[in-house]
């Protein structure tokens, strides 16, 4: 099957994200998930081989070591090669019925549905593996966004794991193609020592910087709101129909000084909230956004509380001291000549969702193999901190690894580090 519906997808299933898993789960449960549908892991195995782009990769990974040159060849190839007809033509008719409400297709006639489709305009939708591509509406656009998730799965850990005997079927995904909430307002909710926190702030979450400032909302598991504070928010992010992508604006003269949520609203979300987490029997963040009046959730995660200035010993080779909602992390070589690719995986778990800085070694050795690290995880995460030891020796190496400083790879000397 190249096309699994929500309502068709299953967690007991396997070969899916944990995250899309999430979403088909909570859409089957009731609860307010957009609707959307899946390109399976069959599709990605289809595209793989009538390409004969597997058969690509398995020369080069037995043939070649340098496995990051490969991953950067393989992604190209990908990207630069035609999805087969099949396939395009099972993705065309999904993103065809989309936006048709399905109780249509218990009624009208063939003639009438056609004429239903050709009567509308395309819907705004994100493509989503374990990452996600947003305003997208051609079909054009959504098979090329497919292709980035699809090479983004070539790694360098995938194929590290691919030459030491994996087979290729279990590294590919299931990609996500879901209608788009143009979003009006937005945030997150969870629950915290008996209460529940809503944050919220006009515009797209799944862009909010550090600059956004969030208004937030204290109501209780009784439904009793305990607290309403609301934050002065200057702009905002939005959806710009002419240019088909989301930008920052002002925001509008009407919104100043409005409250963000009603108490309808937050009641909502609290109940909407209570309801994930009796589901799941654990704590959740929601994250959440409203469209014309009606909230929809988008993506839940664990609930973790913070701490500070504890250490976490992860894999042996790798130490973790959190301050804050920064991650320091060391490197401990051991004898493994591929510890370093555990450092990397560490790296990239933390980085992709906390800011992660990285504490160098003097060692020479031991700096190359974190140098290595490095190199995999910013394949993978958008940015990453780093301590470099003060000597010219250790810039050589870096010049030598390619690693330059960069909007997604910062780099403070030891001396900077620890004056500020």
């Amino acid at each position: 099957m190249l096309i699994k519906w929500l309502k068709e997808v299953k967690k007991e299933d396997g070969l899916i994200d944990l995250k899309i898993a999430d979403i088909a789960e909570l859409y089957n449960a009731g609860f307010p998930v957009p609707y959307g549908f899946c390109v399976t892991h069959e599709a990605n195995c289809i595209f793989l081989e009538k390409t004969k782009i597997i058969d690509i990769i398995s020369e080069a990974i037995t043939n070649t070591k340098d496995i990051p040159k490969i991953a950067e060849g393989i992604k190209r190839l990908i990207l630069e090669t035609e999805i087969p007809e099949e396939i395009k033509t099972a993705i065309k008719n999904a993103y065809d019925s989309l936006d048709i409400d399905k109780d249509i297709y218990r009624y009208a006639s063939k003639a009438a549905l056609e004429f239903v489709k050709a009567g509308r305009s395309w819907p705004y939708v994100a493509v989503r593996d374990k990452n996600a591509v947003l305003n997208i509406k051609s079909i054009k656009d959504i098979l090329n966004a497919i292709k980035i998730c699809w090479a983004s799965m070539f790694t360098v850990e995938a194929l590290t794991q691919l030459k030491s005997g994996l087979g290729y079927k279990e590294v590919l995904t299931t990609v996500l193609v879901q209608k788009m909430v143009n979003t009006e307002k937005s945030g997150i909710v969870f629950s915290r020592n008996q209460e529940i926190i809503i944050e919220a702030a006009f515009g797209f979450n799944e862009i909010f910087s550090e600059e956004t400032k969030l208004s937030q909302y204290v109501i209780d598991k009784n439904l009793k709101i305990k607290s309403v504070n609301e934050n002065e928010q200057e702009w905002f992010y939005v959806r710009e129909e002419n240019l088909g992508k989301t930008i920052k604006r002002k925001l509008p003269r009407e919104f100043i000084g409005k409250r963000v949520l009603d108490n309808n609203e937050i009641k909502y979300l609290a109940k909407c909230l209570m309801g994930i987490e009796k589901y799941y029997s654990s704590p959740k963040i929601v994250e959440w956004a409203s469209e014309a009046g009606r909230i929809f959730v988008l993506q839940i995660r664990p609930f973790k509380i913070k701490e500070d200035a504890i250490k976490e010993p992860l894999q042996e080779d790798v130490q973790r001291t959190v301050i804050g909602n920064l991650h320091l992390v060391k490197f401990s070589p051991a004898s493994s000549d591929t510890a370093y690719l555990n450092f990397a995986k560490e790296l990239i778990e933390i980085a992709r969702d906390k800011l992660a800085m990285v504490q160098f070694s003097s060692d020479l050795e031991v700096f190359r193999q974190e140098c290595k690290a490095v190199k995999i995880a910013l394949s993978e995460v958008k940015c990453l901190w780093a301590i470099l030891p003060q000597g010219e020796e250790h810039l050589k190496i870096l010049e030598e690894e390619s690693l330059v400083p960069s909007e997604n790879f910062r780099i403070l000397r030891e001396h900077d580090a620890t004056s500020k």
